[in-house]
Order: structure tokens, then C-alpha cells, then sequence
């Protein structure tokens, strides 16, 4: 069948569609940035017009700020846009040589009933911890998240010992999650049996008993060193009270860093810079 279409139609048909407004190299990858999904007009559009408009952040210093202050065989691959709902998904990777240093995977989200960043994975190499690398990684979101207008990071704490461990840079469960996880902190404390002395006992009674999920964080403080195996297939070890309770019990919680908490945020700032301060020179 043959259509003939009039010059006038024809007009109309190209004034419907979407004019690039974006540069076309915005998505093209160079050594440290690359895209996996084909980037459409609409996608790009979106970038321009909810991004780069309001905070002059183009696709590719948007990915090099995510592994800024790193300086190891960085990479960050755009994984999906959805323009729909106005979210973006990156994973990142360091390596040094043949060895993966650290794994991190995240969603921006901008829609504005639910501005947020979330921490979908993040690992360090276990010979690469305590040089900062983490601490950078989750700074670098956070401060990204800040600059688009993000209004929290949100997270699932778990992976062995991260229950215990975002607790330091000013994550907390919700309260629904707090509830759920009493019972096997609690199942936990009594198998540590008299381990534990009646003052840290009295002190982690009372957090169990309130209903608030920032209760947790006086069983994190618990520094006592009690002998504790962990939930994986390892020998048990001497340990601080707080990470055997939050670490060895087998929980695992949704949280979130809110930027408009002033407490969590100054968390989060100290222990950003401790962390940073013990990066080799």
C-alpha cells in the first residue's frame, strides 16, 4: 500500500518530534564514564531539562563525581533512565590490577514526591578497608544527591556487618523497621549470657523498649568486648557489644540519611572526615 503524505503534513509530523536540546556527545562514554542502555531523545531531554538546567550537571561529570578522590581504575556504567519517573541507575568499580577494590551501585531518583538517592550495593575489597574508600564512595553520593536536590540517601543495611557499621556516617532504621528487628537483638543478647554486665544490659533494655529507631544507636555505642561468632561460616571472635548485637544477629534494615536532620548529618559529617584522614598519602 502506498501513502502519500502532503509537505504540509509532513511539517506537522516533524513539529511533534522531540527536538534535541541536549549536545550530542552528552552520552557518549570516555575512559572513566560509559552508557549500556541507547539513549532516546526523551532521555536526554529529561537530563537537560531536569539536570543540567537547574544545576549545569552534564551526564558525564555526573558519573566522574561519583568516584571523585578515588584515583584507582574507576569506572561508573550507566545502567537504565527512566524518564517516566524521573530515575537513573549507575554502577561503579575500582580496580587495582587484577583485583576488584570496590563494588557500588546506585539509583538517583528526582520525582518530586520522592527526591532521594539510594545505596543499591556497597562493598569494599576486604584487603582495601580502612583506607577511606567507602567513606568517599558514600560522600561522593551524598553530596551529588545534595547538589540535584535530593532530599535523603535511603538504604538496606545488611551484608554482615552493615547493620552495625552505616550506623557511623548517620543512617537509621525507620521506626516500623526498628520494631522489627527487637526481637532477634534480643535473642542475641541472651545467648550472650553473662558476657554482657547488668549496667550495658539496663542500657540496651531501654533502647529495645522505645519505639524509636534512633534507639539503636545506644546498643551501637555498647564497647564492651564479648566473644562472638558470626552469622557466616566463621570461628568467633572478641568483638565490641554493639557490633556482636547489630552484626552477628542475622538483621537486617531500611534506613535513611535525611538531610534535613542536623543530628544524622553531623554523624555523617565526622565520620566522612575520620575516615578520609586515614587514606594512605
Amino acid at each position: 500500500m502506498l501513502v502519500l503524505v502532503s509537505a504540509e503534513a509532513e511539517d506537522v509530523l516533524m513539529a511533534r518530534r522531540p527536538k534535541n536540546r541536549w549536545p550530542a556527545d552528552w552520552f557518549i562514554g570516555d575512559s572513566v564514564v560509559s552508557f549500556s542502555p541507547a539513549v532516546a531523545s526523551r532521555i536526554g531531554n529529561w537530563w537537560h531539562a531536569n539536570i543540567f538546567v537547574p544545576f549545569g550537571i552534564t551526564p558525564l561529570e555526573f558519573g566522574r563525581r561519583l568516584v571523585a578522590d578515588l584515583d584507582r581504575q574507576d569506572h561508573v556504567e550507566f545502567l537504565s533512565f527512566d524518564y517516566r519517573y524521573k530515575r537513573v541507575s549507575v554502577m561503579l568499580k575500582g580496580m587495582a590490577g587484577n583485583t576488584l577494590v570496590y563494588l557500588a551501585g546506585h539509583t538517583l531518583s528526582l520525582a518530586p514526591q520522592d527526591e532521594h538517592a539510594e545505596v543499591d550495593l556497597l562493598s569494599v575489597d576486604d584487603d582495601h578497608q580502612g583506607q577511606g574508600i567507602g567513606a568517599t564512595l558514600i560522600s561522593n553520593l551524598v553530596e551529588l544527591a545534595r547538589t540535584v536536590g535530593a532530599r535523603k540517601v535511603v538504604l538496606k543495611a545488611g551484608l554482615e556487618a552493615g547493620p552495625y557499621v552505616w550506623l557511623k556516617f548517620g543512617f537509621f532504621p525507620t521506626d516500623e523497621e526498628w520494631e522489627k528487628i527487637k526481637a532477634p537483638i534480643r535473642s542475641k543478647l541472651d545467648g550472650l549470657g553473662k558476657m554482657v554486665s547488668d549496667e550495658a544490659r539496663t542500657r540496651i533494655d531501654a533502647a529495645l523498649a522505645s519505639s524509636k529507631g534512633r534507639a539503636i544507636a545506644i546498643i551501637a555505642a555498647e564497647e564492651d568486648l564479648v566473644m562472638s561468632k558470626p552469622i557466616f561460616d566463621a570461628p568467633p571472635r572478641d568483638v565490641p557489644l554493639g557490633r556482636a548485637l547489630l552484626a552477628d544477629s542475622g538483621i537486617g534494615w531500611y534506613g535513611e540519611l535525611d538531610f534535613g536532620d542536623s543530628a544524622a548529618m553531623s554523624i555523617y559529617k565526622d565520620c566522612v572526615e575520620r575516615n578520609r584522614a586515614r587514606r594512605p598519602e
